[in-house]
């Protein structure tokens, strides 16, 4: 058995570049995991400690909650998308390994080995490398997770947060980084149980295509242009290889449009906040106030919490009503146009509003204030509205809460009257320090996001051609020795993907853009924070640039490796 498993290890091993990047792409996995993890359930606990001593939990606190919950989503999203990642690479890389070494899994089979003994070593082999990627991710996850505590304390304003990770998060982490490519990695060997050992011996299984492959790929490559015909018909042959490619392209693509949303939506968010507004100060009253006059720089408006009920949902938003149209705050529609006070029986609503539930001009919508439904026409969408605010007309609004017309509870102005000193003032250094913070989030996730889109991009397209390559050394060599130049054999050969690939892109990109939309949406609603979906043709151009420039790079790579093999003198060794 010991020598057995020495063998195998061996052999596995003497993949290094292969197990290399599975390695990594393990080590990938448990580290995004636990980057996101280990700053929740620290701070889960605490809070959670907090309420059952009775403690009070603050607004801070509160909106701390509300992103831990969202951050377990993404923690989970991140487990589960790098494991599937891990677990089909994995599948593919045992499979053409199984079909290399069949000869050695017959002697195994001829000196008395079993096939649970030799799927036990193989288990165990790929199970311990899992391991040790899971423990370097989890350490690597523990330390990095600073960052995002520190984007919890300048976020929520609070200083006093806990790493943390519960015993069952750490266990379903180990059950699909370990435990899942352990079984990965046995999975494929089940096709070989069937051939005895003299079938094994003589390399018999696996030697015929199936004949729905040999003409679906025939077919398929007919309808491209002849100098891109031959590329395609060996490409297609591999079913397996084509679907890691277009996993590939689809997991560079999403997290790289989704990195230049976030970029780009952060600015357009600071944009639209500051949009129209030439006011200084935001005073804020905690009661009603009477009407008095106010100095000609000052406005003074009504607000309060309501609840819009569209289509199942209800909505939490802020109401505002301003006494008259101001300059100190002007309504823009989504096409910049200028807008008056809203009317009687009319609402205008923010963007956010319109994109995540679907509420359009001129539809009606229930809102419930105080108890009170009234049915409201949506007049207008307003591209620099406040976040989570509708805007109504100030007597309709004081109507609904029941209080005297040109009450207020807030004060725009550019100058803080000496009597009001003492309340709550939101200054405009103070508002724009807000936007700025929130901006520089953004912008570090959008920075993480194309990081990881690179990562995973540069590791599944290096496996790729890396198993194509493998499967090609010996042709390559033989139409060498034939005389073929370096340069019919890479056409023949090692550039069959690149064609694929830009046809993966076209297929993938509009994927990407729905998945990409999807997911923004869903935070913006799980989070309560919208986040505008941004992207453009240069965006969809660039992307595409970079993703021929990887993909040059590790072909220009494994051009190199075929020099070396010719230049050492090993052709023999590949061809025997």
């Amino acid at each position: 058995m010991s020598s057995m498993f020495k063998q195998i290890s061996k052999s596995l091993f003497y993949e290094k570049a292969t197990m290399s990047v599975l390695f990594f792409l393990s080590c990938l996995g448990s580290f995004m995991y636990f980057f996101v993890q280990v700053s929740i359930d620290g701070n889960l606990k605490h809070l959670a400690y907090n309420k059952t001593n009775g403690l009070l939990i603050n607004s801070s606190q509160k909106e701390l909650l509300i992103a831990l919950h969202s951050n377990q989503i993404l923690a989970a999203t991140f487990l589960i998308i790098f494991s599937v990642i891990a677990a089909f690479a994995f599948y593919m890389f045992f499979l053409k390994y199984y079909r290399n070494h069949m000869k050695e899994i017959g002697c195994y089979k001829a000196f008395g080995r079993s096939n649970k003994q030799i799927i036990a070593v193989m288990f165990f082999i790929n199970s311990s490398l899992s391991f040790i990627a899971f423990i370097v991710g989890f350490i690597l996850g523990w330390i990095c997770s600073d960052v995002l505590l520190q984007l919890y304390r300048s976020s929520f304003d609070i200083e006093s947060l806990h790493k943390g990770i519960l015993p069952s998060n750490l266990a379903i982490g180990f059950l699909f980084i370990v435990v899942l490519s352990g079984i990965m990695a046995i999975v494929p060997y089940y096709k070989f149980l069937k051939f005895d050992i003299s079938s094994l011996l003589r390399n018999f299984p696996e030697e015929h295509q199936n004949k729905w492959i040999v003409f679906i790929s025939n077919k398929l490559s007919n309808a491209v242009p002849t100098k891109y015909r031959r590329s395609f018909r060996i490409a297609l042959r591999k079913p397996l290889a084509v679907s890691l490619l277009f996993l590939s392209v689809g997991c560079f693509t999403v997290l790289s449009i989704m990195s230049m949303s976030l970029h780009f939506s952060s600015q357009y968010i600071y944009e639209t906040q500051t949009l129209g507004r030439s006011y200084k100060y935001d005073i804020q009253f905690e009661n009603y106030q009477p009407y008095h006059p106010l100095e000609e720089d000052s406005t003074f408006y009504l607000r309060s919490n309501v609840k819009i009920s569209w289509k199942g949902n209800e909505i939490n938003q802020q109401a505002i009503g301003f006494h008259k149209k101001t300059n100190l705050f002007q309504f823009y529609t989504l096409d910049h146009k200028k807008l008056f006070l809203p009317k009687e029986k009319e609402v205008y609503i923010n963007e956010a509003l319109s994109e995540l539930y679907g509420i359009r001009q001129n539809d009606y919508i229930e809102v419930n204030i105080k108890h009170k439904i009234y049915k409201l026409k949506v007049a207008a969408i307003v591209g620099n509205a406040e976040n989570k605010t509708i805007y109504l007309s100030e007597p309709q609004l004081a109507s609904m809460l029941s209080i005297k017309e040109s009450s207020y509870n807030g004060i725009l102005s550019n100058t803080v009257p000496k009597q009001y000193e003492n309340k709550s003032i939101i200054t405009e250094k103070e508002r724009l320090a807000y936007l700025q913070k929130n901006n520089v989030s953004n912008k570090i996730s959008a920075v993480i996001n194309q990081l990881l889109g690179c990562i995973i991009g540069c590791l599944l397209l290096y496996l790729v051609i890396l198993l194509n390559f493998q499967d090609c050394t010996r042709n390559i060599l033989i139409l060498n020795m034939l005389g073929y130049s370096a340069n019919s054999i890479n056409k023949m050969l090692i550039s069959i993907y690149k064609p694929l690939l830009n046809v993966a892109f076209i297929i993938m990109v509009s994927l990407s853009v729905i998945v990409c939309q999807f997911i923004q949406k869903s935070l913006s609603i799980k989070t309560g924070d919208y986040i505008p979906f941004q992207t453009n043709l240069f965006i969809i151009g660039g992307i595409w640039l970079l993703l021929n420039l990887i993909y040059h790079l590790i072909h220009c790579r494994f051009n190199n490796n075929i020099a070396k093999i010719q230049n050492a003198g090993q052709t023999k060794k590949y061809i025997l």
